[in-house]
């Protein structure tokens, strides 16, 4: 799977999806067999989604994603109201040229679940094919249990958009690698055989790990993938 070796940055890859966190599909990208989600990650994407998604080529891309994190400060930090009606002005128009819609993705924070529910109360005529998550906790069946909410709340696809084993919960209790490895093979196994999961994407096919504890990386400083990578690919 030598693919890797021409993603070196934000990159994240499910099988034969990927997505950058922004307007922008990586080059060659569909030459290597990649399906690429453009996501409109909040207000400063405006502009190059309209440049790229909305008038672009018709098979720019198949996929769109809502905002990142948006119930978060730190990314996009926006109000549900206000992404409904981003949502109905800049992602719903692309439903008539045959894309599939996913949600925003709200962090597994207290607050996601609220945030998304209030985000579908207001986008009114909204088309939402699929809900996206992300997960960050050291624990698997954590990670299983918010997936499996998520779609008895929503009764719609599940979307993985972003999960690693990391806590952010402030106690400081990162994974070590072994536990690295059985959160992703639990994970893995989990989506593989779920009929709410449509996709996955773990976090970690890039050099830079920002914030997330680097024993979760699936891509080597050379371009290939590091064991754990290997693992996700087998």
């Amino acid at each position: 799977m030598s693919f890797l070796l021409f993603f070196s940055s934000s990159v994240l890859i499910s099988y034969f999806s990927i997505y950058t966190w922004s307007p922008w599909c990586p080059q060659g990208a569909k030459g290597l067999g990649f399906d690429c989600a453009p996501m409109l990650w909040g207000d400063k994407h405006i502009d190059p989604w309209v440049k790229n998604v909305i008038n672009g080529p018709d098979n720019y891309a198949k996929y769109a994603l809502g905002m990142n994190e948006p119930n978060e400060k730190s990314q996009a930090n926006i109000d549900p109201w206000h992404a409904a009606g981003l949502w109905q002005q800049y992602i719903q128009p692309l439903k008539n040229r045959g894309y599939t819609l996913i949600s925003p993705a709200c962090t597994n924070g207290p607050d996601g679940k609220e945030w998304m529910k209030n985000f579908i109360d207001a986008c009114k005529g909204c088309t939402i094919d699929a809900i996206a998550v992300h997960y960050y906790g050291t624990s698997a069946q954590g990670m299983i249990d918010h997936s499996e909410d998520y779609f008895n709340t929503f009764g719609k696809p599940i979307w993985i958009t972003e999960a690693a084993c990391q806590d952010f919960s402030g106690r400081n209790q990162q994974c070590n690698q072994g536990q690295i490895f059985d959160f992703m093979n639990k994970v893995k196994g989990y989506v593989n055989s779920s009929p709410h999961v449509q996709t996955f994407f773990p976090f970690g096919v890039m050099h830079d790990m920002y914030n997330v504890n680097p024993l979760n990386q699936l891509m080597s400083g050379s371009g290939q993938p590091t064991d754990l990578g290997w693992s996700f690919l087998g």
